[in-house]
């Protein structure tokens, strides 16, 4: 349940580089590397899944959900941080590309 939440988040944010980057006339590499950059999504997500536990009609689910957002939270702050690190550097943008 998790890896396909992931696969699924990572993937609208890549369509939606992949779709939005030419209309915002963005360089064509960029358009590669901002998916990458766009992987850590912080405490927002856990705050939502905690405030879906006391809504009713969601109490048969907001255990999973809960789960499932606070594990991806973990491994997208740890991954995010890498590939955002990468992406900047192989986009040139730390003024120091290619290290």
């Amino acid at each position: 349940m998790t890896f396909l939440f992931v696969l699924l988040l990572f993937a609208g944010k890549w369509a939606g580089t992949y779709s939005g980057a030419p209309v915002a006339r963005s360089k064509p590499e960029l358009r590669k590397l901002v998916p990458w950059t766009l992987l850590p999504q912080g405490g927002i997500v856990i705050g939502l899944g905690l405030t879906m536990k006391n809504e009713p009609g969601f109490e048969n689910i907001s255990d999973i959900v809960i789960g499932v957002v606070i594990i991806s939270s973990i491994l997208f702050e740890i991954l995010g941080s890498v590939t955002t690190k990468y992406a900047l550097k192989k986009a040139g943008e730390t003024g120091k590309a290619g290290q």
